[in-house]
C-alpha cells in the first residue's frame, strides 16, 4: 500500500528525508521531496522550523514551492472541515519538529567532584613573609555547555562553569619560624571554558583539552600564634588549563574525568596581629592548585 504524499505521515516521511541534509541547496537538488508539500504546508513549516535555526533552509524551500502555488488563502476562507484538516497537518509536524530539535541539540549539562591539591601559598608584606601549607581538599563544580559542529579532528565546545574548592591549613611559617595555627581557605569561581574534543580511538571515548578564564573569590580564615590571624576575602581574575576524557555510557549520559591547573593572581589579604599601629598589614598573595575530578554529563 503506497503512502499518500499529501497525508500527515507522508509529511513526516518527507521531513525525515530533508533532515538528512545540512544545506538548502542540497535539498533543492532533490525535487521529489517537494511533491510532499503544498505552499500552505511549507508556510507552516517555515514558522515552526525557523525557531530552531533553520530559517535559511526553509526560505529556499518556500521559494521553490512558489512554482507550485500562486497564493496563500486567508484562514477565514476555509470551511470548518478544512480547518480540521489543517490541524491534522500541524500535530504530526509539531511533534516531529520538537523531537528533532531535542535529538539534534548540542547543549549539555554536568556535575563533577574530586580532590583539590593546593600548592604552598606565600604571602608577603612590609618585613613579613607568611608561608602556608595545606592538606588535600575537596572540589565540586557544575557546568552548562554547547558543542559546535564537528570536523575531521574533533570539535570545539564552550562551557560556563561554577566551582568550589576548599582546603585546611596543615603548616604555618611566619618569617621563617614555624607557628602553631589552624584554619582553612576556600575559593568560589565562575569561569568560561573553551574545549576541543578530539576524535578518539572509538566513538565512545574522546580525550579533550581546554582552558578557562573568569573571576573568583578567595576566603581565608586562618589563625596562628602569637595572636595573629587572617580573616579576609578578595575577588580577582582566575584562569585554568584542563586535560581529560569523556566516556559515553548511553546516548545521553557520559562519564567525564579531568585534571586541571587553577590559579588566582594579585590577591591581597589583610593580616591582623601585634600592637597598633601595625595591627593591620596588607599582604600580597597568590593561589595555585591542581585538581582531579570525575563527573556525569547529560546531553540534551
Amino acid at each position: 500500500m503506497g503512502m499518500s504524499p499529501r497525508s500527515p505521515w507522508g509529511v513526516i516521511f518527507a521531513l525525515s528525508e530533508i533532515k538528512k541534509f545540512n544545506y538548502a541547496d542540497e535539498v533543492l537538488r532533490r525535487p521529489l521531496i517537494l511533491r510532499y508539500f503544498s505552499f500552505r504546508q511549507l508556510a507552516g513549516l517555515y514558522f515552526i522550523r525557523a525557531a530552531h535555526g533553520q530559517k535559511q533552509f526553509l526560505e529556499a524551500l518556500l521559494k521553490k514551492s512558489l512554482q507550485l502555488s500562486k497564493f496563500l488563502p486567508d484562514w477565514g476562507t476555509y470551511t470548518m472541515p478544512a480547518k480540521k484538516h489543517l490541524i491534522l497537518w500541524v500535530i504530526p509536524i509539531v511533534l516531529f519538529m520538537t523531537s528533532s530539535a531535542l535529538a539534534d541539540s548540542d547543549w549539555y549539562t554536568g556535575i563533577k567532584g574530586g580532590a583539590n591539591f593546593q600548592l604552598d601559598q606565600e604571602s608577603t608584606g612590609p618585613n613579613r613573609e607568611l608561608d602556608l601549607d595545606f592538606d588535600t581538599g575537596g572540589f565540586v563544580a557544575g557546568q552548562l555547555g554547547y558543542k559546535f559542529r564537528a570536523n575531521q579532528l574533533g570539535r570545539f565546545r564552550v562551557e560556563a562553569e561554577v566551582s568550589y574548592r576548599a582546603n585546611n591549613v596543615d603548616n604555618i611559617t611566619f618569617n621563617g619560624v614555624d607557628r602553631i595555627g589552624t584554619g582553612d581557605q576556600d575559593v568560589l569561581a565562575g569561569l568560561m571554558n573553551l574545549f576541543f574534543d578530539f576524535n578518539g580511538v572509538s566513538k565512545n571515548f574522546k580525550p579533550f583539552v581546554g582552558a578557562g578564564f573568569g573571576i573568583a573569590t578567595l576566603n581565608a580564615d586562618i589563625a596562628y600564634s602569637p595572636g595573629a590571624s587572617i580573616d579576609d576575602d578578595d575577588t580577582t581574575w582566575a584562569y585554568q588549563a584542563i586535560v581529560g576524557a569523556e566516556f559515553k555510557l548511553t546516548e545521553k549520559f557520559s562519564i567525564v574525568g579531568d585534571a586541571r591547573y587553577f590559579a588566582l593572581e594579585d590577591l591581597e589579604l589583610t593580616r591582623f596581629g601585634g600592637p597598633a599601629p601595625a595591627a593591620f598589614v596588607d599582604l600580597s598573595s597568590e593561589y595555585k592548585s591542581f585538581t582531579t575530578s570525575i563527573g556525569l554529563r547529560y546531553d540534551f
